[in-house]
């Protein structure tokens, strides 16, 4: 899905971003019996109408204007597209991990462990 969000910017990156990650990603996981390969055509054609979607949606003129007015620049966007993509390459359950490490390092620090 990363690969297709590159779609606006370069038609040719994202279909050859969009190729390797199923040749190197989504065929080896049909091959070794982790999905079918009715999974991965429909999460490639769910992806596409969520992007769409989510493309040609308007934006609320108080998120708009709530935008324009707080302008995120620089290490502030880093570290959003930062905790996105590890969000995305844990399933969504970062969050979690992160909650867990920093529970049991301030148990360490704190000499319960």
């Amino acid at each position: 899905m990363m690969a297709v969000g590159f779609w606006p910017l370069n038609r040719r990156l994202s279909l050859w971003l969009s190729g390797m990650a199923l040749f190197f990603i989504s065929l080896p996981r049909v091959y070794a019996g982790g999905h079918y390969p009715i999974d991965v055509l429909f999460s490639c054609v769910l992806g596409v109408l969520v992007l769409v979607a989510v493309w040609r949606s308007p934006v609320p003129a108080r998120v708009s204007n709530w935008w324009s007015v707080h302008k995120l620049q620089g290490a502030v966007w880093d570290l959003i597209f930062f905790l996105w993509a590890f969000e995305l390459g844990e399933g969504f359950r970062g969050v979690e991990l992160l909650a867990s490490m920093a529970r049991r390092v301030s148990l360490v620090v704190a000499g319960r462990m």
